[in-house]
């Protein structure tokens, strides 16, 4: 079932026509319809005019097997020659530590929480990579959630700030080439698994267990205080930032942070409807130069609302 957001209300507000229409479809779906149908159909009907951007994205919703419509986050297909990649002979991964881990193509470990078999594990490394594309090598004909592309891309020597960072996957791609790097992570599940993964690089990876604010408490921390002390004479910083919308908040939080140094800023931007929109003004209110990633994400789980497909990343830089 979906939940009903003040940003719904207020698109029903100014597109009422569309929104008795999409009432309609909703309650077609209530009666006999299953929930890929009615994305389908939601899509589907938007008007020509408004379509026009989507357009490659709808054909593919349109011609998708509804039984995969469900999962569909990013509309594109395989890019040709890569179907084979998922072959799992070449990705090793173990346990150890009580800790299940796979192999990275860097050669470095990276480990998962406990509760995931090796199997799970493994599906959910695939989707990082191959299907999300968060590290550059994804498969998809347009990878929307990508970190990084051909012209905005980390730069060797860079202090790598992770925000959000799970599994700390993009941080492991880039450890070669960044001089610092802190990853921020709130979630208690990863203690163990970051711990594990950067056992034996503790000077140059800091792991901050804790949500970034504009405050430093017990729970919380300012960037400009997680770096103080560890890589506050960094001259140059990229910033992935995936907190599950709660980014605008941190920019906001800590202007002061963005202002005075040179920062490269890869920001999700799908979590909340208007994402796209509010963070590019804030970020070009700060005097940030930006683009977004290439695509468009399906978002179909709560939230679904015109027009249905959003940005993944904002791409930003002051330098």
């Amino acid at each position: 079932m979906y939940s009903i957001t003040k940003e719904m209300l207020l698109d029903a507000v100014r597109h009422l026509p569309r929104t008795i229409y999409n009432l309609l479809l909703l309650e077609k779906n209530k009666r006999n319809e299953s929930q890929e149908s009615l994305i389908r159909d939601l899509v589907l009907s938007m008007p020509p005019s408004d379509r026009e951007p989507f357009a490659a994205e709808c054909q593919f919703v349109r011609d998708l097997p509804l039984d995969r419509l469900r999962k569909m986050v990013f509309p594109y297909g395989i890019r040709t020659g890569s179907e084979d990649i998922f072959d799992d002979s070449n990705i090793k991964t173990g346990r150890d530590k009580g800790l299940p881990f796979v192999v990275h193509h860097s050669g470095r470990r990276v480990y998962f929480p406990r509760v995931l078999d090796e199997a799970t594990m493994l599906e959910s490394y695939k989707d990082l990579v191959y299907v999300e594309g968060i590290t550059g090598h994804g498969i998809l004909e347009k990878s929307p959630h990508c970190y990084q592309d051909a012209e905005f891309s980390l730069e060797d020597g860079d202090c790598i700030l992770d925000i959000g960072c799970a599994e700390a996957l993009f941080t492991v791609e880039n450890m070669d080439r960044i001089s610092k790097g802190i990853v921020f992570e709130c979630e208690s599940a990863w203690s163990r698994p970051l711990a594990a993964t950067f056992q034996d690089c503790r000077e140059k990876i800091r792991i901050v267990e804790k949500t970034v604010s504009d405050k430093t408490s017990k729970k919380t921390t300012r960037i400009m205080d997680a770096i103080a002390g560890f890589a506050a004479h960094s001259d140059k910083f990229f910033v992935k930032m995936d907190i599950e919308g709660g980014e605008r908040s941190v920019i906001m939080g800590n202007a002061d942070f963005f202002r005075t140094n040179k920062v490269k800023l890869s920001c999700c931007v799908y979590h909340r409807q208007d994402d796209a929109v509010v963070i590019k003004e804030i970020l070009e209110k700060l005097g940030y130069t930006t683009r977004f990633s290439d695509g468009y994400m399906l978002i179909g789980l709560n939230g679904i609302h015109f027009p249905y497909f959003r940005r993944g990343v904002i791409y930003a830089w002051n330098h």
